[in-house]
This record gives C-alpha cells, sequence and structure tokens, in this order.
C-alpha cells in the first residue's frame, strides 16, 4: 500500500545501533532524532489521513490540532494545508498585536500536569516512539505481547516492564500504536 517505507526501517536500525558509553542507564534518541518518516514519500497517505483526522479536531473546538498538524508539515517539510496556515497566522497575528497575552493564550492551548510529575511526562514523551517502534517489531516477530517483551524493551533503554507498559498502553501513544501497525518494518 505504501512502499517500503525504508526511512523508517533504517530509523529503527539506527536506534538498535546507538550506544552512549558505558552508562547502565541508556536514553532512546527524541522523537526530533527519530521521526523521519515524513521525509519518506511511502508516509504521504498516511500523513494526510492524519492531518484530516487533526483538521475535523480542529474544527470541533480543539486547538491543539493546529499545533500538531504544523508540527507534522515541518517536521516533514510538508507543505501546510491552508486551513493549518490560516489558523497559525490568525493566532500569531493575535499574540504578536497584544491582542492576547501569551502564546498559549493566543493559541488556545494550556498544558495540564502537576509540577511534579514534569519530569516522569518528560521520560515518558522521550522513550515513546522508541517502545511503541520495539513492541511492534517484536509482536511482528511473532512474540506475544506480554511481560517478558516489555522486560526486553525496557532493558534497551535502561527502565522496567512496568515503565514501559504504561507508556506504551498510555492514550499519548494511541496514535503512534496506529501508525506503526499500518507501517511494514522488516
Amino acid at each position: 500500500m505504501m512502499g517500503t517505507a525504508k526511512a523508517t526501517i533504517n530509523a529503527i536500525h539506527f536506534m538498535e545501533a546507538r550506544v552512549v558509553g558505558h552508562r547502565r542507564r541508556r536514553r532512546p534518541p527524541s522523537q526530533l532524532d527519530w521521526f523521519i518518516y515524513g521525509h519518506d514519500r511511502a508516509a504521504k497517505l498516511i500523513i494526510c489521513l492524519r492531518l484530516e483526522k487533526l483538521r475535523r479536531r480542529y474544527e470541533h473546538g480543539d486547538p491543539e490540532a493546529l499545533l500538531e498538524a504544523l508540527d507534522i508539515c515541518c517536521r516533514g517539510y510538508w507543505c501546510p494545508p491552508p486551513w493549518v496556515m490560516s489558523g497559525y497566522v490568525n493566532s500569531y497575528e493575535a499574540w504578536r498585536s497584544y491582542k492576547m497575552p501569551t502564546l498559549d493564550a493566543a493559541f488556545g492551548v494550556v498544558r495540564h500536569y502537576d509540577s511534579k510529575q514534569l519530569k516522569s511526562l518528560r521520560e515518558q514523551e522521550e522513550a515513546r516512539v522508541f517502545i511503541v517502534a520495539q513492541t511492534e517489531r517484536l509482536r511482528r516477530r511473532g512474540e506475544s505481547v506480554s511481560k517478558d517483551l516489555f522486560r526486553q524493551v525496557g532493558e534497551k533503554i535502561g527502565r522496567g516492564a512496568t515503565f514501559v507498559s504504561d507508556v506504551l498502553y498510555a492514550p499519548a501513544s494511541a496514535v503512534l500504536r496506529k501508525l506503526f501497525e499500518k507501517i511494514p518494518m522488516s
């Protein structure tokens, strides 16, 4: 359906080969390092479908969808659709002309977190793509999704099976799980 998605496969192999000295706890590459799939023409269908879902969310009042769509377009060097350009320009202009006091207010987004959870949320977000990709890859190789699989993935990043399970089944990982189910991997 989408070709080989060679960039995705190369990115996953790159992550596995990455070693950080002799430290016991290794960090997976950030999503910025990993999100190469946007450069691959084979990912265009997935990106178009994702942008359409985001457009519907934005039209139904979810302002975060605008920023997510802009992020996807910028990472993949895709031209943003008109609704993204218009939404961005209107929000930025409201902030620049002092109609809104902050960029958060201009774009209508607010971070909801307890300051004590911030470190944990950062760690989860940093590991999310790696965990979802590795779990899907091992699942396709015939391994059952179990505590052993989570432990195996966790060893690669210096974390436990519970951390891997929590990140994998978090609502923020749902889109990535669907994405990796559709992308062919070796």
